[in-house]
């Protein structure tokens, strides 16, 4: 059986994909309410659907003790928040490490990032361009 936080984070997984699910990127000025103490919120991106859903995507940074050897390092966990209505304070949130798959959730942010930012229409004109068909690279 499947872990239900899986299968929501490949269904937005497949929105994305087919440009279903448009996201936008999240003022700085709201990263405060995604984060905790400790936590930087690095970027973040929203998606409105129009049932005043809110959803989401963000990427935290915290320094925390290594407690074998007591060196400061960094943990990065990227989060899905869930939220009725207009605040950024999310109602109920699924990090990476709560997945079955973890990589799921870093795939969603990377082609959540790549899609906001206009990325894959530059990778798109360049592959047009300068590519081969008859490549058979495996991209």
């Amino acid at each position: 059986m499947t872990n239900k936080d899986d299968n929501v984070v490949r269904a937005l997984i497949k929105g994305t994909e087919n440009h279903k699910i448009q996201w936008m990127s999240v003022s700085a000025v709201n990263f405060k309410q995604l984060r905790e103490a400790g936590e930087i919120v690095e970027d973040a991106y929203g998606y409105w659907d129009n049932k005043s859903r809110r959803i989401i995507i963000y990427k935290v940074s915290s320094f925390v003790i290594n407690p074998y050897d007591g060196e400061e390092v960094e943990k990065v966990n990227i989060y899905l928040g869930f939220t009725k209505g207009n605040s950024y304070k999310p109602d109920f949130t699924i990090s990476d490490s709560d997945l079955d798959n973890s990589s799921l959730m870093w795939t969603l942010y990377k082609l959540v990032k790549r899609n906001e930012s206009g990325a894959d229409l530059i990778i798109n004109d360049i592959i047009k361009e300068f590519g081969d068909p008859d490549d058979d690279l495996p991209f």
